[in-house]
């Protein structure tokens, strides 16, 4: 394997001993700016390979669970992450698509016929602001700018939110994309449940590392307890505990997490 090592700061080191430490350790990433390069056009998103390996390795340690949070949808996720391990939970739209093992939500007939009404009132947007894309999902349509000539994007976000966003139940921002949902979700809603979850024998401490890249995170960080570990990747301001410049920090932090994860949970049972 292709060696990229990179020095992490001292603080996050010292958060990331603490978190390996824990009884039960939570581990959650967002998919696009953190465990995949941004790109321009989101459907030629690719996983890294070396981040994606790492974190599938931290899952088959005891006590510890991972979990993909995105704003894709599931199955969108488990078409770009490949062989993903079982025990590995994939959580689409933003938290509205838990698994069904987590209690997630059902697609209904009234969510499907919401987005099918978002999908006609920005149809329209979409081909009037040349290189704007539409892109549906169980619960929501996103409606993609990043390719519209830089001095339209901020007409094209306005005219896509004054088409559908009366209708929509919330509207999210994101980096170049605005998204309207049929349905309440967020990630900080669904990391909670996580937690629930991860420490439903009631034995131990969960102790959670998540890390984000865009404005939607931002709940996922807000919802972080003492003793967690919030990670922000590339600038802005952030509720996350600590910030790293680019994606390709990621595969480091998380070899050094299993190293750390794999010593302490050394000879102990699932």
């Amino acid at each position: 394997m292709r060696s990229r090592e990179t020095r992490l700061a001292a603080g996050l080191e010292y958060a990331l001993a603490r978190a390996a430490a824990t009884d039960q350790l939570l581990i959650a990433f967002d998919f696009d700016g953190t465990l995949s390069p941004i790109v321009s056009n989101y459907e030629h998103a690719a996983a890294d390979p070396e981040a994606v390996e790492t974190l599938f390795a931290l899952a088959a340690l005891p006590r510890t669970r991972v979990a993909v949070i995105s704003g894709r949808a599931r199955q969108d996720l488990e078409q770009r992450l490949g062989d993903c391990p079982q025990d590995v939970l994939l959580i689409g739209s933003h938290g509205a698509e838990l698994e069904a093992r987590a209690g997630g939500l059902d697609e209904d007939a009234g969510a499907g016929a919401a987005v099918e009404r978002f999908s006609e009132q920005l149809t329209p947007v979409a081909q009037r602001f040349q290189g704007s894309r539409l892109e549906r999902k169980p619960f929501s349509i996103a409606y993609h700018y990043r390719n519209v000539g830089e001095e339209r994007q901020q007409e094209a976000r306005e005219a896509a939110i004054e088409a559908a966003g009366p209708s929509a139940v919330a509207v999210k921002d994101g980096k170049k994309v605005v998204e309207f949902f049929a349905v309440q979700a967020d990630k900080g809603t669904a990391l909670r449940q996580l937690r629930t979850l991860t420490g439903g024998d009631g034995e131990g401490r969960v102790t959670m590392l998540f890390v984000g890249d865009d404005v939607t995170d931002e709940a996922g960080f807000e919802s972080l307890e003492e003793g967690d570990v919030g990670v922000k990747i590339g600038p802005g301001p952030t509720a996350a505990g600590f910030a790293m410049d680019g994606q390709e920090q990621v595969t480091p932090m998380l070899r050094q997490l299993f190293r750390l994860r794999s010593r302490e949970t050394a000879g102990t049972a699932p």
